[in-house]
């Protein structure tokens, strides 16, 4: 039985997650989801965007050209979940609608083929999916009704089907309906009941699955008899959990300090880390963490050659430390870089940027919170006036690279600099790449229907 004490911190847990989503809502970055080496948001008007990485497509913009700045996929605007995986990514309409595109080459798109996919696309036709998370190549996702499904890569039997087989499809995993939470790493899965019953199956090489040095489970199997579990994330061998007194636990691979305990000594058994009982939220990178408390601060430990910690250093730490001030709302971790919203749904992102998985328009690592400008949506009406022909954005811009918005199809586009020199404009699909130092430029846009206009960007 739950005591008062507890129960009071869950309400006032409640109440703060209901008063930032109000400040939160109406801003521009609704939802925001870290992957391998890319990234997806879905702002407030349900338009769907991404960034980085996009060797197999996982960006979803019909390319296979990384993209340095936010790019709106489509022009739907009813997203409402999504899920970034290594090299793959997956969303969820209003509708409840399943859409997935990247590397398939395990079939952990769970269409029934091994063929990549470039674009959003509907996986089969059901209605009422609920939830999808990416692990390393495999997937899992459940339904309206509580079932959970998983497919794609099952060597450490990851799929939880009982089998080390791989699964093309979509393929239901026992018959239980109560499943209410759950989390994929690369090799393993965690999952919480709506009894609030942790269950883990997968691989177990560091005890990740917190059943102690036992081998691989190849299916569902519940750990302890606790049923006060709230919260849980999965990183490379390891997971981080939240109980309902909002107290932070720990279990397994700890070579960076990942746990948060202090040590480099990883750990068989669930471990509470520290004794602090305000923990709201938990994110696990691949031997990073993040969490926030209940006063919106952010706090991060583990690894952070690239800043992914958004601590300043370069330099891994094994306890707890905040980041920045008490305004954070959403976060979210990738293998080596994190992104994270504030409570003004401004976006911020920090850490290993090579692919251009921070989206600031450049591929430079940064070890602090960096803020991402609020693109325009693709034709909605409040982003033109009745005199604007064309819109760019960012500007200023970093590393030259920009976008367009424009009523009509876009035509031509020419760069000079200040002395009137042609200089060099580069189009990748929807974006464009001005091939100069720092400097101011004038962009002179043409469109299909004979309109031209001048316009001054910055690079810095």
């Amino acid at each position: 039985m739950k005591t008062n004490y507890t129960l009071q911190k869950q309400f006032f847990a409640i109440i703060f997650f209901f008063l930032i989503s109000n400040i939160s809502c109406g801003q521009c970055w609704s939802k925001i989801e870290a992957g391998g080496w890319h990234t997806l948001a879905i702002k407030s008007d349900g338009t769907l965007w991404a960034w980085g990485n996009n060797e197999y497509g996982q960006v979803g913009d019909n390319t296979i050209i990384d993209k340095h700045l936010p790019i709106q996929i489509g022009t739907a605007t009813n997203w409402s979940r999504i899920a970034a995986g290594s090299q793959n990514s997956f969303a969820i309409k209003t509708d409840g609608t399943l859409w997935g595109w990247g590397n398939n080459g395990s079939s952990q798109i769970g269409d029934g083929t091994f063929v990549n996919r470039y674009v959003p696309t509907q996986i089969g036709t059901a209605t009422n999916w609920n939830q999808i998370v990416c692990g390393g190549i495999h997937t899992l996702a459940t339904k309206i009704d509580g079932t959970l499904w998983a497919w794609g890569y099952n060597f450490y039997g990851q799929l939880g089907d009982g089998t080390t087989t791989n699964r093309t499809t979509r393929t239901q995993i026992g018959t239980d309906n109560d499943w209410s939470k759950i989390v994929a790493s690369f090799d393993n899965s965690i999952a919480l009941k709506t009894s609030q019953l942790l269950w883990a199956w997968g691989r177990n090489n560091y005890g990740q699955l917190g059943l102690g040095p036992v081998a691989q489970q190849n299916q569902p199997t519940q750990i302890g008899t606790a049923v006060n579990w709230s919260l849980i994330a999965a990183g490379l061998g390891y997971t981080m959990a939240i109980k309902d007194d909002l107290s932070l636990w720990g279990w397994g691979l700890n070579d960076y300090g990942q746990l948060g305990d202090g040590t480099t000594t990883n750990l068989f058994a669930r471990t509470q880390i520290g004794t602090a009982v305000n923990w709201v939220q938990i994110t696990t990178g691949q031997a990073h963490t993040l969490a926030m408390k209940i006063d919106n601060s952010l706090w991060s430990w583990g690894r952070n050659d690239y800043g992914q910690l958004g601590i300043g250093t370069f330099i891994d730490t094994t306890v707890r430390t905040q980041v920045g001030t008490n305004n954070w709302f959403k976060v979210t971790t990738g293998n080596l870089h994190t992104v994270a919203i504030k409570s003004d749904g401004t976006l911020w992102t920090w850490g290993y940027n090579n692919h251009g998985q921070l989206g600031d328009g450049s591929v430079t690592n940064k070890n602090i919170p960096t803020p991402i400008a609020c693109p325009p949506t693709l034709g909605t009406n409040e982003q033109f006036t009745e005199d604007t022909i064309f819109a760019i954005y960012p500007n200023p811009t970093i590393n030259g690279e920009f976008s367009i918005l424009s009523k009509n199809t876009i035509q031509n586009v020419t760069a000079y600099d200040i002395l009137g020199k042609q200089i060099d404009v580069e189009k990748n699909n929807n974006t464009y790449k001005i091939n100069a130092s720092n400097g101011i430029y004038t962009l002179k846009i043409s469109d299909a229907e004979g309109n031209s206009q001048f316009k001054k960007i910055l690079i810095k």
